[in-house]
């Protein structure tokens, strides 16, 4: 059953690649915020250390959002040339396999994100792509003040939940990509994330706000 979905799909060796990319891309960018994050708020006043530091975790910030904005690019592209659609029934049989071998978490994240995969990808992108260009200005604006003895927070809430929407759709992706035992991580790291940072609270904000 997994071997025909995955015919019908075509996964060719350079979208794996790709594929692979996006996904670190995506979390790469949230691991160095954490970071950054934790030493902005430790560094008061600001020790020498710091003061060396704060800087390359910035350039690491800036130079994570390109590749995730690639990342994001690369994903959009590749769910619409698919076809959303088709990557839902091949989800939804990759969810019943799941299920008669008794993984049952892995069944449920699947049939939870993998009707909507069109959607989850397009708020991803289109939210990513919105805010990325602010946040590379920001973050130089917040290195300033931090080194000028200032404070500065850490990547907005929008570009964060965008991310998590993203991670999701990249393991959504790696469902149908065998071997895709990691899958699963990677949705559920994905789907945790929103859940701490409240995104649903945002989505309905911005909804709200288009209408």
């Amino acid at each position: 059953m997994t071997t025909e979905v995955l015919e019908v799909l075509a996964v060719s060796a350079a979208n794996r690649w790709r594929l692979a990319q996006a996904t670190i891309s995506f979390q790469a960018v949230l691991a160095w915020d954490q970071a950054w994050t934790g030493a902005a708020e430790s560094e008061a006043p600001l020790s020498c250390d710091g003061a060396r530091l704060l800087p390359i975790l910035a350039a690491e910030l800036q130079r994570g959002l390109g590749k995730a904005h690639q990342g994001a690019a690369w994903l959009h592209d590749y769910v619409l040339t698919t076809r959303p659609e088709r990557l839902a029934r091949a989800l939804a049989v990759q969810a019943d396999d799941a299920r008669k071998h008794g993984l049952t978490d892995f069944a449920d994240l699947l049939t939870e994100f993998g009707e909507h995969i069109g959607e989850i990808v397009e708020v991803g992108y289109r939210g990513f792509i919105e805010a990325e260009a602010e946040e590379q200005k920001s973050l130089s604006e917040k290195l300033t003040t931090l080194l000028q003895g200032g404070s500065a927070s850490d990547l907005s809430l929008k570009i964060r939940c965008r991310l998590a929407d993203l991670t999701i759709g990249a393991g959504l992706v790696s469902a149908v990509v065998p071997p895709h035992a990691h899958a699963a991580g990677i949705i559920a790291a994905g789907s945790a994330a929103r859940k701490v940072w409240r995104c649903a609270q945002l989505d309905d904000a911005e909804i709200a706000a288009a209408r």
